[in-house]
């Protein structure tokens, strides 16, 4: 059905947002330009309170970019009335170099995995969305190494990083500065066992994009999703009745797609906090299975991780349920002790208490670019949309087809 696919997703091009963003971008080609001991000085995101308070931040209402808007599928998710950075602490912003001699992009060494996960610590900042989404994008090192580019970035004081607008890859540049509060980093921290500073220069994108670090405080997991990856995304509301879903989501996990869900915070409520699930939260999908009792019944459970580790599912199939039987865990493989912050979920409370569910196309065997078309015929005098071609080699025959994903 037209209507359907179109749902959420006209995007009418906004040129001054395209001109504003150009000089965003040729910020990377001028700074290329620069001669050798000219250090970089970034006047989009100076080393100031103008990047750290979003009340502050003096190009803010000039819409250089703000891609969290201009690619929201559902307005619901939009970012508003999020809490405040505290005006009482005094911010300073030091070269990482001075904070940390021997620190690494990303360490690949062999006596050190590439535990990436280890790598992500939140700081003083109310991100949780954006957390979440580099822990579930690291869980494939491919993912986060391709973000950056081969600079030698230790003789000079920039960072380089690729990040997708409108499904167009563009070179972010981002200074060696950080904000820290006394000598510690006031946002996202470093991993001392690695000293990978990857995930605070992502952070420090995510907020020059924003236009400052106060405004990406809440967010959705699907707008980093858009920004650090080429790849589509599907979004399923369960106030929206699908066909099947059980089904979607067993064939994204088949297919190693990242799959994630989440709880609004419009539906915050004592119940869910008895049943020991926490709203306004991201939640990883790792698994499903389906059961069928002496009775005939069938149960067709989701398997869900929870990184926070301060609350778990209690309900039906959860953790302690006297649904479980020994016969149950072994037909699945379920070793409730062992398996650390993950449970299971009946589809149908699945719907009910978690509120969308989000499924990100990567595949490594896919390649991903981007057209622009007009479309006519819909009552609309210009529209655009995006449609991802992608190249997808079937194994068994060896033979090659094109998908296409409009989103």
């Amino acid at each position: 059905n037209f209507s359907d696919i179109f749902r959420f997703i006209y995007i009418n091009l906004n040129l001054n947002m395209e001109k504003s963003l150009k000089k965003l971008i040729n910020q990377y080609n001028e700074v290329k330009k620069l001669k050798p001991g000219i250090l970089f000085n970034d006047t989009f995101f100076p080393n100031s309170d103008k990047s750290i308070f979003s009340t502050k931040t003096s190009y803010k209402n000039n819409k250089i970019i703000k891609p969290q808007i201009y690619l929201k599928l559902d307005s619901d998710f939009s970012k508003s009335q999020f809490t405040s950075l505290s005006k009482d602490i005094k911010y300073t912003w030091k070269s990482i170099s001075n904070h940390i001699k021997d620190y690494f992009i990303i360490k690949n060494n062999k006596e050190i995995p590439l535990l990436f996960q280890d790598d992500i610590i939140q700081g003083n900042i109310g991100n949780s969305y954006f957390i979440s989404a580099l822990k579930f994008l690291s869980e494939e090192p491919e993912r986060i190494i391709s973000l950056f580019e081969s600079e030698n970035y230790k003789e000079n004081n920039y960072f380089v990083v690729n990040t997708y607008i409108h499904g167009y890859k563009y070179k972010i540049i981002v200074d060696d500065k950080f904000p820290f509060n006394e000598n510690e980093l006031a946002f996202c921290n470093i991993n001392t066992k690695t000293n990978n500073i990857w995930p605070i220069i992502l952070e420090k994108v995510w907020a020059k994009i924003n236009s400052s670090y106060e405004d990406i405080i809440e967010g959705n997991i699907s707008d980093i999703f858009y920004f650090y990856t080429p790849n589509p995304i599907k979004i399923y509301h369960h106030d929206i009745k699908y066909n099947n879903l059980f089904e979607k989501i067993k064939n994204a996990i088949d297919n190693n797609y990242i799959i994630c869900c989440d709880i609004n915070p419009k539906k915050e409520n004592q119940l869910l906090k008895k049943l020991g699930v926490l709203s306004n939260h991201a939640y990883r999908i790792i698994g499903y299975g389906s059961l069928l009792d002496s009775e005939g019944n069938i149960y067709n459970l989701i398997k869900i991780k929870n990184n926070y580790e301060i609350t778990s599912w209690i309900g039906d199939w959860g953790l302690g349920s006297k649904k479980w039987s020994d016969e149950f865990k072994r037909y699945l493989n379920y070793e409730p002790d062992k398996e650390k912050n993950v449970y299971y979920i009946d589809i149908n409370d699945y719907l009910k208490f978690y509120s969308s569910t989000y499924i990100l196309y990567w595949h490594k065997e896919y390649n991903y670019f981007f057209q622009r078309i007009n479309i006519t015929g819909i009552n609309q005098p210009f529209t655009c949309c995006k449609i991802i071609f992608s190249n997808i080699i079937i194994n068994e025959n060896n033979q090659k087809g094109i998908t296409y994903f409009i989103i």
